[in-house]
């Protein structure tokens, strides 16, 4: 795999198996476009069109990790940063490929035509529609790359009569860091200015900061430690921290500075904050019961709980139980359209929630992450640090964005 070059800002280190299961899918999708168009928009032998455009196109982001050991420096980066910069860009051009296949061969010009601009694509004969919409696709991943690298702070303040007069705690939340796969020093160095910026009294990591073996970070987790933070730094773990392997992530957490809450809860000035852990691989009905054994052991004392979860489900065990949830997982979908299918796969994938029946007077976040995984590429979903300002209120627990 690639190892970091310093002040590079695509050096890439990827998980083969899931680099070849995401470019393998990314390709059927695109192949079964190309045939599709091939067999009605522009009749020819589709199956032999896909088979030449794509075999080596696919051969080339599974042979990479092979590639990558025989070339070294700047040219094994590029050839890796272009492996995994091709399977973003072959999804979005296999997706506006069947839009193609949908626009020519079921006669929706006229809706496209009624949108501005759109009566353009008419002009467009076949094949040179193919080309413009790989084009777009560049563009899009272009773009993408420079969304994914700004970072930006979303603010909230959280009021509740738990809270102590005249308290005021700042707690930021970074999530999804996935360091490993994305190893770039430039990122995290903005990233830890910034949260040395926010001058957090907490300091929460809600899963996945790490993501495969951690050889050659240790100064990224250096970096990450020096962020002060006058009540310390905690986290859970997320399923990909399980992929890594939990003694290695373990270690690489406390090397952070970070204390990790496997299924625990601890006081922390006038808080308390419960740590879940998460299944990783495998879920059901054991997990469960560890779940419920863990809330029913936090006491209804009056004291506010904020609670950390790597994944945005909340179990009807913690009912009453929590003030705030923090969360992560979703990556806000990461790129469009999975911005949308994010909202199919979890009942809140984003933002503040206010929970209702028997959560009355319980919020839910979920972050859409700090990083990324898979290519360094952010489309419609850009990445965020949370800031969660925590006061004294009078009147029942509130959320609101800050200006």
């Amino acid at each position: 795999m690639g190892t970091a070059a310093g002040g590079r800002g695509l050096t890439l280190r990827r998980a083969y198996v899931g680099h070849a299961v995401a470019a393998l899918a990314t390709f059927a999708l695109l192949a079964g476009g190309l045939f599709a168009y091939r067999r009605w928009v522009l009749p020819f032998d589709g199956a032999l069109t896909a088979l030449l455009l794509l075999a080596p196109v696919t051969g080339f982001s599974l042979l990479t990790p092979f590639l990558r050991r025989r070339l070294a420096g700047p040219i094994g980066d590029l050839v890796e940063d272009a492996s995994y910069l091709a399977v973003p860009v072959g999804f979005l051009w296999g997706l506006l490929t069947w839009g193609l296949v949908a626009l020519r061969c079921l006669g929706l010009w006229r809706a496209v035509s009624a949108v501005p601009l759109g009566a353009l694509w008419r002009l467009i004969p076949a094949p040179w529609d193919l080309g413009l919409t790989l084009g777009v696709s560049v563009l899009a991943v272009a773009w993408g790359l420079g969304e994914a690298s700004r970072v930006r702070v979303v603010r909230y303040v959280v009021g509740s009569d738990r809270l102590p007069p005249g308290t005021s705690i700042r707690v930021v939340q970074i999530s999804d860091l996935h360091l490993g796969m994305v190893n770039d020093r430039a990122f995290v160095a903005r990233l830890c200015e910034t949260l040395r910026g926010l001058e957090p009294h907490l300091l929460v990591s809600t899963g996945d900061l790490l993501d495969g073996p951690p050889e050659g970070l240790r100064d990224l987790a250096e970096a990450l430690a020096s962020v002060p933070h006058p009540l310390g730094a905690y986290a859970v773990l997320g399923n990909h921290e399980h992929y890594a392997g939990l003694e290695e992530a373990m270690e690489f957490h406390r090397a952070c500075g970070m204390r990790i809450l496997r299924d625990q809860w601890v006081p922390v000035g006038p808080l308390r904050i419960v740590g879940v852990d998460d299944p990783g691989y495998l879920s059901g009905p054991g997990r469960s019961r560890e779940e419920a054994e863990l809330w029913g052991s936090v006491p209804e004392d009056g004291v506010f709980t904020l609670a950390l979860k790597h994944r945005p489900t909340v179990h009807r065990c913690s009912a009453g139980r929590f003030q705030l949830m923090l969360c992560g997982h979703v990556h806000g979908g990461q790129i469009f359209p999975f911005t949308l299918l994010a909202l199919s796969a979890y009942r809140h994938s984003k933002g503040l929630k206010r929970m209702k029946g028997p959560f009355e007077g319980s919020l839910v976040y979920v972050s859409a992450g700090t990083g990324t995984w898979g290519a360094p590429v952010r489309l419609m979903a850009p990445p965020e640090v949370t800031v969660f300002q925590l006061v004294h209120r009078s009147s029942e627990l509130r959320g609101e964005e800050a200006e």
